[in-house]
């Protein structure tokens, strides 16, 4: 019943959202652009506001405001507002990146969280290893604002890494797995609007909490041996981390300013330079992203489940790389 009644709020609040005028919030294309016509950011505050609503409410009713709740609740509400701004007022790169680092790490001692990366443990109350977990979901978040630019891409990634996330550990109910199948319906009709060609991004104020409760994930796994381990990021959404960090490497050893626009992601080159529709981009590295769930849950039926991980990161590692070396050997538009 509840999922049903947030759809249609998801429905009406994102269609007076799309009819509502409001300049300020209009992405006007320019020649990094993937669209070539205005179009409403920012509907990010929009569906966030829904599932802030939501929660509060089933959390309210079945009595479970713990640690849990507030450091979602306060970090999304967060990056959001901080989005949002963004949005608007096109802030200082570095004056984002300083508040960010600020507030979870505040947040992060208030609600300190055990974690290991590759199996070495970190132990909580050292503030040298709170430090290093407020650098990664920072750097998660602001990852996934630096790969949304394709119509419903980050939206139908956030999808994939639910179905992944669920299957990775077993089907087990968290409360962190209620919460995000509580966003993805607060977010269901934008899935209509981001549509290629879309009537609606969900701008920074999605994007950057989007990225931040994917960015969790690990603090709330149990896969096999690796028990909150922070690389299992790359598991729950493969090709995402895969082209996001090997585009900000090249960028980097080019010594070009990361934070600026561009068009150097695989999924923006195979449009220009190979000539796919933005469907058949979005279908393509879709699957892609499942590939690693699929071997593991195949191969953990013969108890070789951490050999399946292994081997479909390295077969989709191989597969981008194939990809991107084909886009280098055609000329360069313009």
């Amino acid at each position: 019943m509840i999922y049903g009644i947030t759809v249609l709020f998801s429905f009406l609040f994102l269609k007076l959202f799309s009819i509502i005028n409001t300049p300020i919030l209009s992405d006007i294309p320019n020649e990094r652009s993937m669209h070539s016509l205005p179009v409403k950011r920012s509907a990010g505050i929009v569906f966030f506001g829904l599932f802030w609503i939501i929660i509060i409410f089933l959390s309210s009713e079945k009595n479970v405001f713990n640690n849990d709740f507030f450091f979602i609740y306060s970090c999304t509400l967060f990056f959001s507002i901080l989005g949002f701004l963004d949005d608007i007022k096109n802030l200082s790169s570095k004056i984002k990146l300083i508040l960010e680092i600020f507030f979870i790490f505040v947040v992060l001692l208030i609600y300190p969280s055990s974690y290991s990366i590759l199996t070495f443990e970190m132990l909580n109350f050292n503030y040298i290893n709170i430090f290093i977990l407020t650098i990664y979901i920072v750097f998660i978040s602001n990852l996934c604002n630096f790969m949304d630019g394709l119509d419903l891409y980050l939206s139908i990634t956030y999808l994939i890494f639910i179905i992944n996330f669920t299957i990775f550990n077993n089907f087990i109910i968290s409360d962190y797995l209620n919460f995000l199948i509580y966003l993805l319906f607060s977010m269901s009709s934008f899935y209509y609007f981001n549509s290629p060609n879309a009537k609606m991004f969900m701008g920074d104020s999605g994007s950057l909490p989007l990225g931040f409760l994917i960015g969790i994930s690990p603090l709330y796994s149990n896969v096999e041996s690796l028990p909150k381990d922070l690389s299992l990021i790359i598991l729950f959404i493969p090709l995402f981390i895969i082209d996001g960090v090997f585009t900000l490497i090249r960028r980097i050893i080019g010594k070009k300013y990361i934070f600026s626009a561009h068009r150097e992601h695989l999924y923006q080159r195979v449009q220009i330079e190979l000539g796919w529709s933005k469907w058949r981009t979005l279908f393509v590295f879709t699957i892609l992203n499942v590939v690693p769930c699929i071997f593991y849950f195949m191969l953990r039926e013969f108890g070789t489940g951490k050999l399946g991980i292994i081997l479909s990161f390295f077969l989709l590692f191989f597969i981008y790389i194939r990809i991107f070396l084909q886009c280098e050997k055609l000329p360069r538009p313009g």
